[in-house]
């Protein structure tokens, strides 16, 4: 916080950080500190901002990250790839395992030509049929597809 302080006010630069504080009884809190400097011809004159306590955000964070981290190990341990895909704009999600089952690079934005490139061609009209119906109606499916 001191080396943001320093570069802030040397720089009369607006600033956006989230610290830490501990109160009397010990307790953590984050508060996110936002401020812009007011600044005339004789330089800076001082700081607007605000201060928010953050903490249940925070803690949802690193308890979502913690989850994400056990659900990407578990992944690559049971080899299970999961994958999301909305229909109706065509956003297709998926976890790193999906990406190494399929052999594509990570860089490479999913579509559903690359999954249909991955199913068996004998299954391929049984998937496009799939596909077509989820995205006709836009309800939820289940289906089992030999890749």
């Amino acid at each position: 916080m001191a080396n943001l302080i320093n570069g802030v006010l040397a720089k009369a630069s607006p600033f956006d950080a989230t610290k830490r504080i501990v109160r009397p009884n010990g307790e953590v809190r984050y508060i996110r500190c936002v401020g812009v400097p007011l600044v005339d011809n004789q330089g800076l004159k001082k700081y607007v901002g605000s201060a928010l306590d953050v903490t249940e955000h925070e803690l949802l964070t690193q308890e979502l990250r913690r989850r994400e981290a056990y659900l990407t190990g578990a992944q690559r341990l049971s080899h299970t790839g999961s994958f999301g895909w909305r229909p109706g704009s065509e956003e297709i999600v998926w976890s790193e395992e999906t990406y190494r089952i399929f052999e594509y690079d990570r860089a490479e934005k999913p579509t559903l030509s690359m999954v249909l490139q991955r199913i068996h061609p004998q299954d391929r009209a049984l998937a496009q049929q799939v596909i077509d119906r989820a995205s006709q109606t836009g309800a939820d499916f289940e289906h089992d597809i030999a890749c």
